[in-house]
């Protein structure tokens, strides 16, 4: 219930953003900052959701939070990243859920060590195992899982003792912009 709250308020913020941009004229964040500097307001700061354990919105019987769930995951994913809203959903097994989430609208994937079960959802029917190796490895794909978009990466570690100081710092940034 607490998830559907937050998804709800960044659906409400998504509609709030395309109001803006319909009556500035603009279609995109960039564009609207453009729109904001030109008339000296204030410019609107990018939004960035993280869902982890995403699938627990499905788990059990598909009743009505798990409906509302798939329908504004769709709305964010697919109308929202042009006003600035952007989300990540992060899960370690999709393959027990597939019927409930439509992984065709999520174009940029990101995926480490998964089950067989899951690599052919993700990559549609192929399973590029050979780049994954080591802890760490993994395969990112900007193209909904399309084969010709694979590419083999190596994950960035932050020690517990290190993430306290690099998610201050990172919000320090976020203040001064």
């Amino acid at each position: 219930e607490f998830g559907i709250s937050v998804l709800r308020r960044i659906h409400n913020e998504g509609r709030h953003r395309q109001r803006l941009f319909s009556d500035a004229g603009v279609s995109d964040i960039a564009e609207y900052a453009e729109y904001c500097t030109e008339h000296k307001m204030k410019i609107l700061p990018r939004v960035l959701v993280v869902v982890d354990e995403f699938q627990k919105f499905f788990e059990g019987e598909y009743d009505k939070i798990s409906m509302e769930a798939e329908k504004i995951i769709k709305i964010i994913v697919k109308e929202y990243r042009k006003f600035g809203i952007n989300l990540i959903l992060a899960t370690q097994t999709v393959s027990q859920y597939d019927s409930k989430i439509d992984l065709g609208d999520i174009g940029n994937r990101v995926a480490f060590a998964w089950n067989a079960s899951d690599g052919h959802l993700i990559f549609k029917g192929h399973e590029p195992t050979e780049w994954v190796v080591n802890v760490g490895d993994c395969i990112y794909n900007k193209r909904g899982g399309a084969e010709d978009s694979n590419k083999p990466l190596r994950s960035y570690y932050v020690s517990s003792k290190h993430l306290r100081p690099q998610l201050k710092a990172l919000y320090n940034r976020a203040l001064q912009d």
